[in-house]
């Protein structure tokens, strides 16, 4: 997938995943982010912007939702 301003992605830090928006492409692994935590992790609660931000599943770092596909029920 290409990053572009306004896709949701996931951030990860302290060990958890939050959910974050795309603010700058820089490249293909390089973006800008606002991150909303939900509170447990930071004591501001408030949208946090994150400047040049890589691509990756290490803390600091942004990634791709999964895809989760629900089984039928058939």
């Amino acid at each position: 997938m290409t990053p572009t301003i306004g896709r949701i992605v996931h951030y990860t830090f302290r060990g958890e995943i939050i959910p974050a928006i795309i603010t700058h492409v820089w490249s293909q692994v390089s973006v800008n982010l606002t991150v909303f935590p939900d509170g447990s992790l930071h004591r501001a609660h408030q949208p946090e912007q994150h400047t040049s931000v890589r691509f990756g599943i290490e803390e600091g770092e942004w990634h791709w939702p999964e895809i989760v596909r629900e089984e039928s029920t058939k």
